[in-house]
């Protein structure tokens, strides 16, 4: 894919430019903003269960901007440019307010500076998502239907690159031992380095040159009935539903995830950072894969495969027994990252499709904001149900089941029944999920329809070709060798 290239002819290069910096800049921000730095940071304030749930809640509940957002967007005419500078510069500058509230309050207040972690957390991600989906709309509009998967397979594919980068960075950096004042100084050099690379996201947004230009709004009305006409849409309101449904059997658990390597696996924060790197490198090289089979046969067989694959994971954490917990997660969210890389990116273009090009900023926001209202309660109910089962003596063979393990086989069957809701919605363009599994199952199949073959042109067949050359020679001085010396061991 390149600016001028087939991928999308008629985008605006500046946009395009814009929107893979974007897309680098603000992935290394979230790496750390929603990643498992944040857990690691709770635990050093000896966060409990229900301040757990809250910190995993927030950054979704706050997705509810993005309804603000839109609204000024698509009924009140606002800027694009205006909201999305406001939302991305204003959300890291107040979570940069964390560095000095350490400073003053670790030494004698800790438990005021976890309340103050919170708060700080909860308006950062606000002002977020109020120029986040202000910045989606401008490039849903800049992109080709046609083209959808492989562009933003190809912005997910620089965004995980970057989280790579920055968790290896903040692997390192948050087990620093600090012996100031905070005793929290490596997580404080991380929270500032990801802000500043916050920043420069932002300011890539502000370099994306003009905004398109987009029909005329077709819902004039107040707030609340402009979210009523998107959830008319019969496809849209039922995607909508099973998305809400499945995403919340999914964080009544997922959240605490990071919380149950820390304290049952007996995890260090590093190795936490060697995890979260695996799958994000699953995802990395995974996700131009993805893009090209969402175009290929579309996204709702995609779904369908990743979706199966996403709600047997927990089930997995559920039965590990304690001594192989870490050999386990790190191969479980290695494959983690390559199911949900496909499960997004087909999630988000089958979204695309199914709302219509007026108002497409509002039907974003109402997705958006549902789907965060389910990943918020979850991480609370989840929070709720671990201090409700905690102290139960449950045992599966030789293996007790703890809490955390409990709310993972909760979250496994919950999910298995969410998924099955999207068989009832329809992609009439899209082929059938026997086709797609026929390709995942032929390799020559899969990397001819998939971009691969392109990959082994241009990469792994010149390094074959290097290596032969190399070890040709010494191969065959080995043989010549082992030739001689067995015509000569009949005589010795």
């Amino acid at each position: 894919m390149n600016v001028n290239g087939s991928c999308n002819r008629n985008m605006p290069v500046q946009v395009y430019r814009a929107a893979l910096s974007e897309a680098g800049f603000v992935a290394a921000w979230m790496a750390v903003i929603t990643g498992p730095f944040l857990a690691g940071f709770a635990v050093k304030l000896n966060a409990g269960t229900l301040a757990q749930g809250v910190l995993a809640s927030l950054p979704f509940l706050a997705t509810a901007a993005q309804l603000v957002g839109a609204y000024l967007v698509d009924v009140r005419g606002a800027s694009r440019r205006s909201i999305a500078r406001l939302g991305y510069t204003g959300s890291r500058l107040v979570f940069l307010a964390i560095v000095p509230l350490a400073y003053w309050l670790m030494p004698h207040h800790p438990q005021w500076l976890l309340y103050a972690f919170l708060a700080v957390t909860g308006l950062s991600a606000l002002l977020h998502h109020l120029g986040h989906v202000a910045w989606m709309s401008w490039l849903s509009h800049s992109v080709d239907e046609e083209v959808r998967g492989s562009f933003f397979g190809a912005r997910n594919h620089l965004a995980s690159l970057a989280t790579i980068v920055v968790t290896a960075f903040g692997a390192w950096a948050a087990g620093l031992q600090d012996g100031g004042a905070t005793g929290l100084g490596g997580y404080l050099i991380l929270f500032v380095v990801a802000n500043v690379l916050g920043l420069l996201g932002s300011r890539a947004v502000l370099k994306a040159g003009k905004e398109p230009v987009v029909a005329e709004p077709t819902v004039t009305a107040g707030f609340f009935k402009a979210v009523g006409e998107c959830l008319k849409q019969p496809v849209f309101r039922r995607f909508s539903t099973f998305n809400l449904l499945f995403m919340g059997a999914v964080h009544i658990a997922s959240p605490f995830f990071v919380f149950f390597f820390l304290q049952e696996g007996e995890m260090s924060i590093r190795y936490v950072g060697l995890i979260q790197i695996s799958l994000t490198a699953a995802a990395f090289v995974s996700t131009p894969m993805w893009g090209s089979l969402i175009d290929h046969f579309g996204s709702r067989p995609i779904q369908i495969v990743t979706l199966v694959l996403a709600a047997l994971l927990p089930g997995i954490y559920a039965f590990t027994p304690h001594e192989n917990i870490r050999t386990v997660a790190l191969v479980v969210q290695t494959l983690s990252g390559t199911v949900w890389a496909g499960l997004s990116l087909s999630s988000y273009s089958w979204l695309l499709k199914i709302s219509p090009k007026k108002n497409h900023a509002m039907y974003l926001a109402t997705f958006g904001s549902l789907t965060g209202l389910a990943c918020g309660v979850a991480p609370l109910l989840g929070a709720g149900l671990l201090g409700m089962v905690d102290g139960w003596n449950v045992s599966f063979g030789s293996l007790d089941m703890s809490s955390y393990r409990i709310i993972f086989l909760m979250s496994f069957a919950l999910r298995l029944m969410a998924a099955g809701m999207v068989f009832g919605i329809p992609e009439p363009e899209a082929r059938s999920t026997i086709d797609l599994v026929r390709a995942l199952g032929t390799w020559r199949s899969l990397r001819s329809i998939s971009g691969l073959d392109a990959v082994h042109s241009y990469m792994v067949a010149p390094i074959h070709r290097r290596l032969a050359s190399r070890t040709r020679p010494l191969l065959a001085y080995s043989m010549r060798h082992r030739v001689g010396r067995a015509l000569l061991r009949p005589g010795d």
